[in-house]
């Protein structure tokens, strides 16, 4: 037997941990005698990782070339009902599949090298998030120019006033930007656009620092995040509080999770759940004992983790309406499921959450049903809309499907390996509790499927954990069914998220340029309105002649213009003015309520009529002054 086939005989117990041929004794190598001395170096050991590593640079580095090249070729005039997807060209696509192939390729090596793992997460939050940073010429979304407004007010005023809206009773994420934007000289406006790439990067260091608290295995974290980014097209990562509030609660549940010490004491549920689930596990895995996840070490202590979660949670209390209840019932669930953290953490959560909504009683009272439960409300407007308009829906939904059975693969699969997992199953499930508290204009399903998309995604990443090439078909395959919802779900309706500098002029000039008792009538929603501090002046929403009762789609032109008289002479103010503009008329023809040259023939119509006078103009937006000539 030659010196190397001894070593690879004694090596086997463990061969499982290399990716490559053992390294042998110095001066042996394969095919020499037993005691021959071989002439040729020995590679040092970081070598092995060397070339791995780099082939994977290589990869990541051609996915940004050819997601670079797109951005070039990329014609926005052809963004249509399928939204964005019909004007990227393919190079976009094959820099996706690149990651795809070159992550699941690093992840399911015998060793893996998280910063590998990193480097393809961070790619892929660039390509998806940065995209329309670099193509739009404005911040994406309509209600983000609402959060514009109130940080403008609060610089300018150095203070809130709670009875202008719900933003400025519950103003810390403002405030800061706020103070951000006077420390630094710049606009809140300027930096809108980079704060959905920012917040998605953060997003992915935060879930890894929780995450840590219930596996050590570096593949299972990374993995899960990068499901995490995959899945995650629900569109809450741009300049607005609950962005903000997301990542401030993973943080608060990281602490929790990791510096919590493990001999807390369970509740009577807890106890009864753990030893259910103790014996399913033990039964999947025929009569072995269960084990307990490993976590790593505590990143501070208790006293310190107390009271750095507590700032963290005032912090989400005053920056967000619907964040803290998340929190609430997931400390919550921990607390009854594994008896971390103590009740009385909880308890003061629940206090400090009461305390800030008496704060705000009144107003919201007056404005606001505290509890509502519609589970058939929809923040979408109903119509035929433009071939694919309702696509993005659907797939998006299908996604989320996917993902909840990949889950429950992953589930079964960590129960039949002894892992209880406790922690994370009640942090996947808790957030469904809110819906039935408060619908959320018909969002609440959503926002309750983001916050139990990490715990989703451990879980989803556990199901397609392998040690071999041979066994990435499974990474590769969730990756493409969940990616298909996310660019459905997040790109899909472009020709309403995206908004023109021609919209930002017109609703810009309205507030500087008209009296503070002005209205504003639309023909179609979807203006940037309240993008500074005088929107405080006009609090009303604007009224769209499409939503007005008894509207049917159709071409508008001539026969529109007394409809909208009528509706103008309803507002009760003296100075009254209509806009059109791009925003409304993509939002109009995407939704099928008005055909593409509805707006061009309105505004001629409305140009001839003596009762209306052109008062601003930019490339297609318009605002009029209704004069009700005599």
């Amino acid at each position: 037997m030659t010196a190397y086939e001894d070593q690879r005989r004694v090596a086997a117990p463990n061969a499982a941990h290399w990716d490559s041929p053992p390294v042998l004794p110095e001066g042996l190598r394969p095919g020499t005698a037993d005691g021959a001395i071989a002439t040729a170096p020995v590679p040092l050991p970081w070598t092995r990782l060397a070339t791995p590593a780099a082939a994977h640079a290589g990869v990541a580095g051609a996915a940004l070339l050819c997601w670079a090249v797109a951005l070039t070729g990329t014609d926005l005039g052809r963004i249509s009902g399928y939204g964005l997807l019909a004007a990227l060209p393919p190079a976009y696509y094959a820099a996706l599949a690149l990651l795809a192939g070159g992550f699941a390729v690093a992840a399911t090596r015998r060793r893996v090298q998280p910063a590998v793992l990193g480097l393809y997460v961070v790619a892929l939050v660039v390509v998806l998030h940065a995209t329309t940073a670099l193509l739009y010429s404005e911040p994406r979304y309509a209600w983000t120019y609402k959060h514009l407004g109130v940080i403008d007010y609060i610089a300018g005023h150095g203070s809130v006033d709670r009875w202008i809206d719900v933003y400025q009773n519950w103003p810390g994420f403002f405030a800061l930007n706020a103070w951000f934007s006077r420390a630094t000289g710049v606009a809140p406006i300027d930096y809108a656009a980079w704060a959905q790439p920012a917040f998605e990067l953060a997003n992915v260091a935060a879930i890894l620092f929780a995450l840590r608290g219930v596996t050590r295995d570096p593949r299972l974290q990374w993995t899960a995040v990068w499901i995490f980014v995959v899945a995650n097209w629900i569109g809450q990562d741009y300049l607005a509080p609950q962005a903000f509030g997301f990542l401030v609660v993973e943080v608060i549940l990281g602490l929790i999770l990791r510096c919590t010490p493990a001999s807390a004491r369970q509740t009577a549920l807890g106890r009864w759940v753990d030893r259910r689930v103790d014996r399913i596990a033990s039964t999947a895995r025929r009569g072995r004992l269960a084990r307990r996840p490993a976590r790593a070490a505590p990143p501070m202590s208790p006293a310190a983790a107390v009271v750095v979660g507590a700032l963290c949670s005032l912090a989400v209390v005053v920056a967000h309406q619907l964040s803290p209840v998340m929190l609430i019932v997931s400390v919550g669930a921990l607390t009854l499921m594994t008896g971390r953290p103590p009740l009385w953490i909880v308890c003061g959560l629940i206090a400090l959450e009461a305390w800030w909504l008496y704060l705000s009683h009144a107003f919201l009272l007056e404005h606001f049903a505290v509890f509502s439960v519609d589970v058939a409300a929809s923040a979408r407007p109903a119509g035929p809309g433009l071939p694919g308009a309702h696509l993005g829906v659907d797939v998006s939904r299908a996604a989320m499907l996917v993902l909840l059975l990949v889950a429950a693969a992953g589930v079964v699969r960590r129960l039949r390996a002894g892992h209880t997992d406790v922690a994370p199953l009640a942090l996947a499930a808790a957030p469904v509790l809110v819906v039935g508290i408060q619908a959320y204009g018909g969002e609440a399903p959503l926002r309750a499927y983001l916050f139990a998309l990490p715990w989703l995604a451990f879980f989803a990443a556990a199901a397609c954990d392998a040690t071999s090439l041979r066994g990435s078909w499974r990474l590769v395959g969730v990756t493409v069914l969940l990616g298909i919802g996310t660019l459905f779900g997040y790109f899909g309706q472009e020709m309403v998220n995206r908004i023109g500098r021609d919209d930002v002029a017109a609703s810009r000039w309205f507030l500087d340029h008209t009296p503070p008792d002005a209205s504003l009538m639309l023909v179609a929603p979807n203006l940037p309105a309240r993008l500074n501090g005088r929107y405080a002046e006009r609090l009303d929403s604007p009224l769209s002649l499409v939503e007005t009762p008894g509207f049917r789609p159709h071409r508008l032109g001539p026969q529109d213009v007394p409809v909208l008289e009528r509706l103008l002479r309803k507002g009760g103010t003296r100075a009254r003015y209509l806009a059109l503009t791009p925003s409304g008329e993509r939002y109009a023809r995407f939704y099928g309520l008005a055909p593409g040259d509805s707006f061009a023939r309105l505004g001629r119509a409305l140009a001839a009529s003596p009762d209306f006078r052109l008062v601003f103009r930019r490339g297609a937006a318009q605002v009029f002054e209704y004069v009700e000539a005599a």
